[in-house]
């Protein structure tokens, strides 16, 4: 009998608390995402930022941090990903001048999904980036919009690439999603942010654990 593949990561995006960050990682998430971009209503000023990770890792070591950026000069990205040793960084705008100073597996490109043929989009990026994060598109928002696109639309990457699906996943609908994905492949980690909020980068409890209960039961079917 053929074992089956873990399930996918989850990453918390959008934490401004460490008591979130905290619970998310009791829960089980993997990544943990901190807005360093002033054009989110979840943005973290780095010094703030810096207290948030330096507390996390007083008790989580191996968390993995991924810091957000929308269209920021590569030069501060860069010196964030190293003043904060962030684990990777998720960039809305041109990646291409990162890789001359960041690993090219610290770079993940955020692709905005408008239809099917942004999924090719998607395929035809460097093969340097490993890593990308698929979103659903609004004309005003990068991330935190809670729309959901298609994910069968980005379904073929999975195999060959460390996709990170986010778009308005919540409690609710989180089994819809994993069922109509069913049975495989999925990607490398669902990522969620204002599904699991009472108010922006201000994280509800009751729905994260609702959210890993809901998670874990999809997979244990």
């Amino acid at each position: 009998m053929t074992t089956p593949p873990p399930p996918p990561h989850v990453k918390v995006c959008g934490l401004t608390r460490l008591g979130d960050a905290l619970l998310a990682a009791e829960l089980g998430a993997s990544y943990f995402g901190v807005i360093l971009t002033g054009k989110s209503p979840r943005h973290m000023p780095p010094r703030f930022a810096a207290d948030l990770l330096h507390a996390f890792r007083n008790k989580h070591p191996e968390g993995r941090w991924i810091g957000v950026f929308v269209d920021e000069p590569v030069e501060t990205i860069v010196n964030l990903a190293r003043q904060l040793d962030l684990f990777a960084v998720q960039v809305h705008g041109p990646t291409a001048p990162l890789l001359e100073y960041l690993d090219p597996k610290q770079v993940i490109p955020a692709i905005a999904m408008k239809s099917e043929a942004d999924a090719a989009r998607a395929e035809a990026l460097d093969p340097a980036h490993y890593a990308i994060l698929t979103d659903a598109f609004s004309p005003v928002a990068h991330g935190g919009t809670g729309k959901r696109f298609e994910h069968r639309w980005v379904q073929p990457l999975f195999p060959s690439r460390q996709v990170f699906v986010a778009g308005g996943l919540r409690p609710d609908n989180i089994g819809e999603v994993v069922h109509a994905l069913a049975p495989g492949p999925y990607p490398h980690a669902f990522d969620l942010s204002s599904g699991i909020e009472d108010s922006p980068g201000i994280k509800a409890p009751a729905l994260l654990r609702e959210f890993f209960a809901s998670f874990n039961r999809a997979f244990a079917a």
